[in-house]
């Protein structure tokens, strides 16, 4: 790996609390938007505003880093109910007992349990992408969410194989790293209902010996999760082009090569 130099990292623990006094208030959450867009069996799919990582291919607007400037607050029951009247009304064709939380980071604090325990007890299947951090970090709040059974399906998102890979990538500490990777083992060793994406097809991102590292981590865990990776290809949404190339990783120049991390 090259020896570029990189920003010094952010201690993502920190991060969260402060975007979780942004974006929750009791009862309460920034959201930008509930649709479908196809994914998880075009479940409905609420958008969340805010992430305490600063991923440089992500994909979510300009709430992500400013949720305050364009987002709202919607109580907890104002979204339960808007869910069930987009379910009657069968918008855009969504799944009906198929629900998705996707956009920014759901899991920023304790509270925010309380709204996955809320939608889970909707009918069907909630669906949450999470980069994992916090659900390694915090055991106890893991224990809340694997009481919802099969109700609840995580979906993890491995930014990296490598902690110094990682720090480029979202500009956080390796202690984030780690705890994504304590979040995959606990959710393994509980047999849990989850899975795991990374963009490991992604030249930009993942050079061939990033991606073995990254398989060599899940292996260490268990052969078995390899079952469970989904490995995707870069999409060029509109926010991603602008933050990778703000970023220097151009196409054909991947991410070890750039002299700086998000947060420079």
């Amino acid at each position: 790996m090259s020896g570029g130099r990189i920003a010094r990292p952010f201690d993502a623990f920190r991060a969260a609390a402060e975007l979780a006094r942004k974006v929750e208030r009791p009862g309460q959450r920034r959201v930008l938007r509930v649709g479908a867009a196809g994914a998880c069996g075009n479940a409905v799919t609420i958008y969340l505003s805010g992430c305490m990582l600063r991923c440089i291919h992500c994909w979510a607007g300009a709430d992500r880093d400013a949720p305050e400037r364009f987002a709202a607050f919607c109580s907890h029951r104002e979204l339960l109910d808007r869910i069930r009247l987009f379910r009657r009304e069968n918008r855009l064709s969504a799944a009906e007992h198929r629900l998705r939380l996707s956009g920014g980071e759901p899991i920023v604090s304790r509270q925010s349990l309380q709204l996955i325990e809320r939608l889970s007890a909707l009918p069907g299947r909630l669906f949450v992408e999470t980069n994992g951090v916090l659900l390694g970090a915090r055991p106890g709040w893991m224990d809340r969410l694997l009481a919802c059974g099969e109700r609840v399906f995580l979906k993890v998102s491995l930014k990296a194989g490598t902690a110094e890979q990682f720090e480029r990538i979202t500009g956080a500490g390796r202690s984030a790293w780690e705890a994504a990777w304590r979040c995959v083992a606990r959710l393994h060793a509980a047999g849990a209902a989850f899975d795991l994406n990374a963009l490991s097809l992604a030249p930009a991102l993942f050079a061939p010996r990033e991606r073995r590292a990254l398989l060599d981590r899940l292996d260490a865990i268990s052969p078995r999760l390899r079952e469970r990776l989904q490995e995707e290809r870069l999409t060029g949404y509109p926010a991603t082009r602008l933050r990778m190339r703000a970023a220097g990783a151009l196409p054909g120049k991947p991410v070890e090569s750039i002299k700086s991390g998000p947060g420079a």
